[in-house]
């Protein structure tokens, strides 16, 4: 199992949890923050060896990049974005320092989104920045032990030049998972596509939704399945998000719906589906100093055939959510529009 999460671009875009395989539906003391400080906490990914990893997709910096924001205002980028890993006492190690980040403007930020590792490698996605920065769009390998790069995959330049939605060219990769076959599967939460790349074949389209339904993360089911979950288009409905089970040949197995803004899912060794809700978009209470992005309405929920439950709610912006070696489960907080060192990582320990 593919045990870590991620989300944003498309959004920036965690807590509480389960137990062992179930997460308890309310905590005696609530979740613990582990640690604090953090500039846009994205991914969170347990390692073989059991070695907790955090990414930062950070907060920009200072230097103009000549793009727009979402905002209207000019993305300014800088080198805040980090991977590190994350002791059980709380204690954070960066191991990738200074990786680019550009700020979006309006609490928007993007940079590295996604982390995996094997024994002789670390695998780090970024999304999107100036294009004069060729880590941006891209998805590359790092030796472990150098951190020098072993690939480095366009995503960018292969949208531009497949297009597989039909839609006007948009990159935003947002997560991967790794195969023990040695596939990595893709999701461009831009390209609307589940990309697939191996070392011989290089990148193809496994699957397109040509209706902007946003992927926006992956885990690889104990059953051999892909799990995929999608945030929805513009306004982003309540209840119009949805999880996708599809087959390794890209045949679509089974739909879960009734999820809104779902920015990552989780499947358990013994295949329960568990989903990260990033929060409410309300367009009524949005004004001039009010955004229509509503605080801490995030959750965490559990999918199945009876429907969505509620598992932990009243979260801001979560993003991913993993389980470490001792069982607990980890989220990150406030991954996304909110300030700068604002963001986090909860402990919910299990059987609490």
């Amino acid at each position: 199992m593919y045990r870590r999460i991620s989300f944003i671009g498309v959004l920036c875009l965690a807590l509480i949890f389960m137990a062992a395989n179930a997460l308890p539906t309310a905590a005696q003391d609530g979740p613990q923050s582990l640690v604090s400080g953090l500039n846009s906490p994205r991914a969170l990914y347990v390692a073989d060896d059991g070695t907790v990893y955090v990414v930062e997709a950070g907060m920009g910096g200072t230097t103009p990049t000549g793009m727009t924001g979402p905002s209207g205002l000019e993305a300014l980028s800088g080198a805040t974005g980090r991977v590190s890993t994350l002791a059980e006492d709380g204690t954070l190690t960066p191991v990738l320092s200074d990786l680019p980040s550009v700020d979006l403007g309006g609490s928007e930020t993007a940079g590295p989104t996604a982390v995996a590792t094997t024994e002789s490698s670390i695998w780090v996605m970024f999304n999107g920045g100036p294009m004069s920065n060729p880590l941006y769009f891209s998805l590359v390998e790092l030796d472990a032990a150098t951190h020098r790069i072993k690939t480095s995959i366009d995503l960018f330049s292969y949208e531009a030049a497949n297009n597989p939605d039909g839609k006007e060219v948009d990159c935003n990769p947002i997560d991967f998972a790794l195969a023990e076959d040695g596939t990595v599967y893709i999701v461009d939460a831009g390209g609307n596509d589940i990309l697939t790349w191996t070392a011989d074949g290089g990148l193809e389209t496994l699957m397109v939704w040509e209706n902007n339904d946003v992927p926006t993360s992956i885990d690889l089911g104990p059953d051999g399945n892909l799990y995929i979950s999608f945030l929805t288009p513009f306004p982003f409905p309540e209840g119009g998000a949805r999880i996708d089970v599809i087959s390794p040949d890209g045949d679509l197995v089974k739909q879960y719906t009734g999820l809104t803004l779902a920015v990552n899912v989780v499947v358990t060794d013994d295949g329960a589906i568990y989903a990260v809700e990033f929060g409410r978009f309300d367009l009524s209470i949005a004004d001039a100093d009010t955004s229509p992005w509503v605080p801490n309405s995030g959750r965490v929920v559990m999918v199945s055939d009876d429907g969505v439950t509620p598992v932990a709610e009243g979260l801001n912006f979560p993003y991913a959510l993993a389980q470490n070696a001792d069982g607990n489960w980890l989220v990150t907080n406030s991954s996304a529009y909110s300030e700068p060192g604002s963001g986090e990582v909860l402990l919910i320990e299990a059987g609490m």
